[in-house]
């Protein structure tokens, strides 16, 4: 790297009013604006333990590390700003000019990285803009922009660090042998007590994540997609209020008290799902929230782009649904049982004549009463992880046909998808038994994000149907066939792992709650949406009681020919 100029040289010392400042040999800020350059010279102000250049020093050594030093200095610029913004308010126009240039950038430029899409949304969030990016994104600047309310350089560097763990993944194998290596995490304690030794300690900190492989994705156009391969942090009790406001901006409003929730946590979030919590909710949104306006938003246009693959086949996802109300239709009136009831017209009883003659009875024919034996639900839940994006479009059809016909033909109707956030998994319920049958649109409104914790969503299905008042209740469920959801909870001292919930541990969980669905009198059918290659994880999984619909002409016979046989078995 060039040497820092002696312009920037002169501004880092007027700024931080420190003229002894020694600067790295290798420091180069030539990709920074004058805004960013304050704040980073401010920050050294800060610097009462010699931190912050040993920390950038300590970014080098992962990879990636671009990115990373990139991201700190955001971090550092939000840190900064109020303190700064008192003694030298001229920072408010350098701030200005910072965001007015990356407008202007925007307007020519693709957002090809990470960065770039962070600067686009606090340029954004600068101007009053909803920010239009992924739910990651989101996430890391809300993250970000809190930093603002930390009080020292120390635990901006904790909390940064905090973000690369919670958010960021990095090879397990690297870091065991990193571990045998002797190589050790940044700690800003022991620089502390080593800096009053040696300015330049850090040589021992080298390498902690230095040999990492890096494997979040970087790429804004797959991000989402590989939303379920990050690791997903469960945070302190200090912040549950946080994460909740969190899947309360991805889910929407719970339609429950606390109370009720509590109650249903210990009923299910035991066992192999004891740090979970749940949050259902009908899609309504908090106006007030500029993220949850923002994910509403994302939600309404997923909702046109779901409409547009189903308006190009409608006519023969139209056709599908007559033929599946029609043949439902016949199902239940060969369920039917009759009996003989006493009419004024229908066929004569011979034995009842005298009534008519002698006391005026007109009830001496005998009539067919039919009366409904089979009082039937279902209810339709849909894997809503980041997995499913690519196939939104086909799944949400799938389920609006399935659900139009079922409705029709009388049947009550229930849909319904999930996914989690960190430690939370969201139930949508895009309408429900009652609901009339222009309802039924909301389920366009589909857009997967997230990871899926099966085993813990038929928990919570389980729950709800058994309480239903429906004697024959069937549950259509569609799935890719991966259960996966990895979290990891950081404590003040220490970061450990939950058990990932993946592979064979997922698998035999997700498939022990299936079957008790099936003791609880629930009759479940699993559809499989995902890709050939996960079909032997479905059939370990579900056994016979799934379908995989390869020709999409058949999946209303497939889907209706079980209901039949359910209401047969009655």
């Amino acid at each position: 790297m060039n040497d820092l100029s002696i312009k920037d040289k002169n501004l880092i010392w007027a700024i931080s009013e420190d003229y002894d400042l020694d600067f790295p040999e290798d420091l180069n800020i030539d990709n920074l604006d004058f805004y960013e350059k304050m704040a980073l010279s401010y920050s050294l102000s800060l610097d009462s333990d010699s931190l912050l250049f040993e920390y950038l020093k300590y970014l080098e050594t992962i990879d990636k590390h671009q990115t990373f030093k990139d991201m700190f200095i955001l971090a550092l610029s939000e840190f900064t700003y109020q303190k700064l913004l008192p003694i030298r308010p001229v920072i408010e126009d350098y701030k200005d000019e910072h965001f007015t240039n990356l407008k202007h950038y925007f307007q020519k430029h693709k957002r090809d990285d990470i960065i770039l899409e962070l600067k686009y949304t606090f340029m954004q969030r600068y101007f009053g803009e909803v920010p239009k990016t992924t739910t990651t994104v989101r996430d890391l600047a809300s993250t970000i922009s809190s930093y603002q309310n930390i009080s020292s350089l120390t635990n901006l560097i904790n909390s940064f660090e905090d973000l690369l763990d919670s958010k960021f993944f990095f090879s397990e194998a690297l870091k065991d042998k990193e571990k045998k290596l002797g190589k050790n995490k940044f700690d800003p304690e022991q620089i502390k007590k080593d800096n009053k030794k040696d300015k330049n300690v850090l040589d021992d900190y080298y390498g902690l994540i230095g040999a990492a492989e890096f494997t979040t994705e970087l790429d804004l156009d797959n991000i989402e997609n590989k939303e379920r391969e990050k690791v997903l942090s469960d945070q302190d009790d200090t912040n549950a209020t946080d994460k909740f406001i969190q899947a309360t901006n991805l889910f929407g409003n719970s339609i429950y008290t606390k109370q009720k929730i509590d109650q249903i946590e210990s009923q299910i979030c035991f066992g192999n799902h004891k740090n979970s919590k749940i949050l259902i909710s009908k899609g309504e949104y908090d106006p007030t929230n500029i993220e949850a306006i923002f994910r509403n938003n994302q939600l309404e246009e997923s909702k046109e782009e779901n409409l547009d693959y189903y308006n190009y086949l409608k006519n023969q996802f139209l056709r599908d649904e007559r033929n599946m109300e029609k043949q439902i239709r016949a199902a239940l009136i060969k369920d039917l049982d009759y009996t003989l009831n006493r009419s004024n017209h229908g066929n004569i009883i011979a034995s009842n004549v005298y009534r008519n003659i002698y006391i005026n009875d007109p009830n001496i024919f005998a009539k067919k009463i039919k009366f409904e034996n089979s009082d039937i639900s279902v209810d339709i839940l849909i894997d809503s992880s980041a997995s499913q994006l690519t196939r939104k479009a086909r799944i949400t059809s799938w389920a609006y046909t399935i659900a139009n016909a079922l409705i029709k033909a009388d049947i009550p109707t229930r849909v319904m998808g999930f996914s989690n956030l960190e430690n939370y998994l969201g139930l949508k319920v895009y309408r429900d038994y009652e609901d009339d049958l222009t309802k039924n649109k909301d389920i366009f409104k589909f857009l997967p994000a997230g990871s899926n914790r099966d085993g813990l969503a038929f928990r919570l299905v389980n729950n709800f149907m058994t309480d239903t008042k429906y004697r024959q209740k069937i549950l259509i469920y569609l799935s890719d066939g991966k259960p996966y959801d990895i979290r990891s909870r950081i404590d003040n001292n220490y970061k450990y792992e939950e058990r990932p919930y993946k592979d064979k541990f997922a698998e035999i969980d997700t498939s022990i709650e299936f079957r008790k669905l099936e003791q609880n009198d629930i009759y479940p059918l699993a559809i499989f949406t995902g890709n050939e290659e996960d079909l032997p994880s479905m059939k370990k999984i579900y056994g016979n009681n799934f379908a995989y619909i390869k020709d999409l002409n058949r999946f209303s016979s497939i889907i209706t020919q079980y209901i039949k046989r359910v209401i047969e078995w009655k």
